[in-house]
């Protein structure tokens, strides 16, 4: 039975994948080798927070998910003008959710975790 987590809302949109979790700037160069090397299509990107050296890749996301943030904080901003579906404020997400397989609905805030 999928497990649904509740953070706010931050770009609306709904997108179904796999989250890889990148914990700081020093672990940028892990998006690219984690969704070639498990052949992920649809990545959800899940920080902590976001700051402008993730540009690079929230423009490759399918979605974002943080831990942290509000509707003006970095993440919500960008995925907004990405057209990226978003779900911030959803606390212990990047340990809930490191290579799952969830979907997030940016226009109610929720996070479902799928099961395997």
């Amino acid at each position: 039975m999928p497990q649904v987590l509740q953070g706010n809302k931050a770009s609306k949109g709904v997108v179904r994948g796999t989250a890889i979790v990148i914990a700081s700037t020093e672990e940028l160069s892990l998006w690219k080798f984690t969704k070639e090397n498990n052949s992920i299509d649809d990545a959800i990107l899940v920080t902590r927070m976001t700051d402008p050296n993730y540009l690079p890749i929230m423009v490759d996301a399918a979605g974002i998910v943080t831990e942290i943030g509000g509707r003006t904080c970095h993440a919500a901003i960008v995925a907004r003008e990405l057209g990226t579906p978003a779900v911030i404020n959803l606390p212990d997400a990047m340990r809930l959710l490191d290579g799952k397989e969830i979907s997030i609905d940016g226009s109610s805030g929720e996070v479902t975790i799928h099961d395997a």
